[in-house]
């Protein structure tokens, strides 16, 4: 038995509605649509060419935490609902942190 790592690059444009809870913190919510860029399949340490499908889709959400400052927080989970391999039931999954600072 061998090994597989795939390495995948995404563009993803999510379409969410945000719900403000006060003043400082949101809920985010919606869908996902993803553009796969680039694609590296090794088996073995050997590269292979793989098909990869070109779009992905996903439902989004999240929280967030805004700070007085304009400084703020946000965690998200997309859960795939493409499989992103042609005859194979796997799909993308992810997790995202951000930091930033909001300019008013």
């Amino acid at each position: 038995m061998g090994s597989v790592v795939s390495k995948l690059g995404y563009i993803d444009i999510p379409i969410l509605a945000k719900v403000y809870l006060g003043n400082k913190f949101l809920f985010e919510v919606g869908p996902q649509i993803g553009f796969n860029i680039s694609k590296k399949t090794k088996f073995n340490g050997t590269e292979i060419d793989t098909e990869i499908k070109t779009l992905d889709t996903a439902i989004v959400g999240g929280f967030g935490f805004q700070f007085d400052q304009g400084l703020f927080i946000q965690a998200r989970y997309a859960y795939g609902l493409s499989e992103i391999f042609e005859n194979e039931r796997y799909k993308n999954s992810v997790i995202s942190l951000s930091l930033g600072y909001k300019f008013d």
